[in-house]
């Protein structure tokens, strides 16, 4: 068989002869280049596209973005320089990075035949593999045999049937007879292109290491019979990705794990692919792996620190796999990339050895070929998240001291000590002012452990526990429980009952929840002042909120009763004010200043007001800051702005719209309805 590698090299050098004919061209000035964008806090899928439109809309008027990736947080949009500098002044980013091209991992060169990488004696514990004949009548090769510890899984049969894997490459061809292909889910993101063409070979290789059937034909892949999902990033001649390419396509994939409903212990997404840093690309892949999602990642082919390299750099996140490769003597390949860990650097992002030197699976055309690289190795460790996960065995033999990393071994084949569990155990209502007691129960989990608690939920912050904190830190003791407890504050405020969420998490409070739990902070405060009392305010939060007045004659303000910060005075928030019976009075306004101006003079507030549900005229009243403010009504409602400009007309357009203040539902306001503060 010819060398496989020859189309990588003439590729390359075509590559290099274009860059040296673009060289000669005079110098173009970009005026404006795609960024991608990424936020903090990752936002719901749903509300990404507002919060996205938003936040462009205050850095410039009309400006769109390109694609939203509403499952990782992140958008890109064509900016020009003035329009970066206005958007890095905006809250909520957590990075802006220029698009740029990610170029392909083609295989390295260490042809069938050739002397394996030079090294110590075969670890003990590790038995070293050949190719050899399964069970099932095909080739069962040397990498797939020793990740399952030496079985045959070709003698299991499809175990892969019911899994699927994504895997962002070059595509997969459809012609191998070997691969059980999603042909309704697959996608290219190279035009003209399907998915299911591979110029190259290489996601056709990578694909048939993960999941090649036992069906007697060709050979046989790790997880058998796993579906396969082809999103085509890298074109036919190996170019063509992008920073943002590749996130969409991880996007997309996040976008039919969770909208399918699919099994996050049956999904993996394998990337071997990556090129140098972008933290753009890095943070994607570990906002989805926050959602549970297992991603397998190729450690690199540069013979250098991992750090270096995204995405594999994301590989220190319980839910991403960045893989080494070795030889079938189980020594670290010269030009695989490690991950030193010493005192300046104590967390390692390559998790796991994978066999990625002369590995069979098929290639260009469809034909089988021998090919080595740490894309190789990825496949394998994809393939074992698939049939019950992987697991380290013993330590490889490294080929840069001190960064040896465990070979990947199928779960199944290792005997396992028994799986921890954990229960939170606690009230289901809990009133203001009493205590709470969460117990967290275990089962297999060794005394000392840490774990971390959150607390959660709508109008839910840090001053309703006396903990003042919305995360706890929890020992496990001798009998396996751990116990938090704390007083839930009774605020005085008329807020209604909240549900709080609690979750348990590992000690980095991070992954997939161990045990959650719900129950009610019953509000003691609803009920309202004495009718005598003129001078007291039910206030408000940061948050939302709902207050409900009593029978007497109230005030009512949703805001904070002190603070001159947007957020004190109602920014972001739509509070609902009742009365009830009484001649009440809803503060919108005190000597601090305005009320629910977001201070943001590029919008009219519409994210910010009070909704005044029974305002009678003539007896209850609103208190005002003293400026100039102007009505407006729609279907039965009357809108109160604050008039920015003083100018007597109602503008909500413009550089400088005026700011929505109240709704007041099926009501009218006369001027004298109005105190002033």
């Amino acid at each position: 068989m010819a060398a496989p590698f020859d189309l990588w090299s003439l590729l390359l050098g075509l590559g290099d002869q274009a860059q040296a004919s673009r060289a000669e061209a005079p110098p173009v000035i970009q005026r404006r280049a795609t960024y991608v964008v990424m936020l903090d806090p990752a936002p719901a899928a749903t509300a990404m596209p507002a919060a996205v439109r938003d936040l462009l809309n205050r850095v410039s008027p009309n400006l769109k973005p390109q694609q939203v990736y509403d499952q990782l947080g992140a958008f890109s949009v064509d900016l020009d320089a003035n329009q970066i500098g206005r958007l890095r002044q905006q809250d909520g980013i957590r990075s802006i990075e220029a698009d740029r091209a990610v170029p392909a991992m083609p295989p390295v060169t260490v042809l069938p035949g050739e002397a394996e990488l030079q090294g110590g004696p075969v670890p003990l514990q590790l038995t070293s593999y050949g190719n050899t004949t399964g069970a099932s009548g095909e080739t069962l090769p040397w990498g797939v045999r020793a990740v399952w510890n030496g079985q045959d899984v070709s003698s299991k049969g499809n175990i892969g049937t019911g899994s699927t894997v994504f895997v962002i490459d070059s595509g997969v061809l459809a012609t191998t007879g070997d691969l059980n292909l999603n042909t309704t889910w697959s996608r290219s993101w190279i035009a003209g292109q399907s998915a299911f063409s591979d110029g190259v070979g290489h996601g056709t290789h990578v694909a048939g290491t993960i999941a090649a059937l036992a069906n007697g034909v060709g050979v046989v892949g790790v997880a058998p019979g796993a579906e396969v999902v082809s999103l085509k990033v890298f074109s036919d001649a190996g170019g063509g990705a992008t920073i943002t390419s590749i996130i969409d396509a991880v996007n997309y994939a996040v976008g039919l794990i969770n909208n399918n409903g699919l099994d996050r212990s049956k999904v993996v997404i394998n990337m071997s692919l990556g090129g140098g840093l972008s933290n753009s690309l890095t943070n994607a892949i570990l906002n989805a792996a926050n959602q549970g999602i297992r991603f397998s990642i190729a450690a690199g082919n540069s013979g250098q620190d991992a750090d270096g390299s995204s995405p594999a750099n994301a590989g220190d996140h319980p839910n991403v796999y960045t893989v080494s490769a070795v030889d079938s003597a189980y020594r670290m390949a010269s030009w695989s990339n490690w991950d030193r860990v010493d005192a300046s650097d104590a967390i390692d992002d390559v998790d796991l050895a994978a066999p990625g030197v002369n590995v069979l699976s098929y290639y260009q055309g469809g034909q089988l070929a021998y090919l080595s690289g740490t894309s190789m190795a990825a496949p394998h460790v994809a393939g074992l998240l698939l049939t019950g996960g992987a697991i380290a065995g013993s330590l490889t033999t490294e080929a840069v001291a001190g960064t040896a990393d465990p070979f990947a071994l199928a779960a199944s084949t290792v005997a396992q000590p028994p799986a921890p569990s954990y229960s939170l155990l606690g009230p289901t209502s809990v009133n203001e002012g009493a205590n709470l007691t969460i117990t967290v129960n275990t089962a297999n989990v060794a005394a000392g452990t840490v774990l971390t608690l959150t607390f959660s939920g709508n109008g839910i912050s840090a001053a309703d526990l006396a903990s003042g904190s919305l995360t706890a830190r929890i020992s496990v003791d001798s009998n396996g429980q751990a116990v938090f407890s704390t007083t839930v504050v009774a605020d005085q405020r008329t807020e209604g009952s909240e549900t709080l969420q609690i979750a348990l998490f590992n000690s980095t409070g991070t992954g997939t929840p161990l045990a959650q739990a719900s129950l009610t902070l019953a509000d003691t405060s609803a009920v309202a002042p004495p009718s005598n009392d003129s001078n007291r305010v039910l206030w408000g939060t940061t948050k939302a909120d709902t207050i409900i007045g009593g029978s007497g004659n109230d005030r009512l303000s949703g805001v904070l009763a002190s603070g001159t910060t947007a957020q004190a005075m109602g920014s972001q928030q739509i509070d609902v004010l009742t009365g009830g019976d009484g001649s009440d009075v809803f503060v919108l306004g005190d000597r601090r200043g305005i009320f629910y101006d977001d201070r943001n003079a590029g919008n009219t507030g519409q994210k910010d007001y009070a909704q005044i549900t029974d305002f009678r005229s003539g007896l209850d009243k609103i208190q005002l800051f003293g400026a100039r403010y102007i009505t407006t009504a729609s279907n039965g409602n009357t809108m109160l702005y604050w008039d920015c400009t003083g100018n007597g007309v109602l503008n909500t357009s413009g550089s400088k719209p005026d700011e929505l203040i109240a709704v007041f539902n099926n009501a009218t306001l006369t001027a004298s309805d109005v105190i002033w503060a």
